[in-house]
């Protein structure tokens, strides 16, 4: 079953200069699945990735990010021979009908610094 993940949509929030509203938009097979979430209090996107590139050789354990509330989380691991396993969970809580969806997409090291260009530069997009 192929996967997808998407972040898009990028728009000032009422939190701060710094904060945003994004999607995240996720596609397993047929499923599709989409997220409202915000970057208040989050670590920068594109210092997580930038980090798995300049460790393209592989690391031990897991690498993570995730929203303050939970909508979307990435885990990244690696095998240490140039694949990285990037698991994701979307997930709508506190709403009184909480839901949850997870994928995994696999990456090539050689992907990563490109990667981590494009995030990076939608992450630190100035507001229009």
């Amino acid at each position: 079953m192929s996967a997808s993940l998407t972040l898009s949509g990028f728009r000032p929030e009422y939190g701060g200069p710094d904060t945003e509203t994004f999607f995240a938009t996720a596609t397993l097979g047929h499923w599709f699945a989409e997220v409202s979430a915000s970057t208040y209090m989050t670590q920068n996107l594109g210092d997580f990735f930038r980090d798995l590139a300049a460790n393209w050789r592989g690391w031990q354990g897991e690498k993570s990010w995730g929203t303050l509330e939970g909508e979307v989380t990435l885990t990244a691991t690696s095998d240490g021979t140039g694949h990285i396993t990037m698991k994701f969970t979307l997930s709508q809580p506190y709403t009184g009908f909480e839901w949850q969806v997870s994928g995994a997409l696999e990456l090539e090291a050689g992907s990563l610094e490109r990667l981590a260009i494009v995030v990076s530069d939608a992450w630190n997009k100035p507001s229009i």
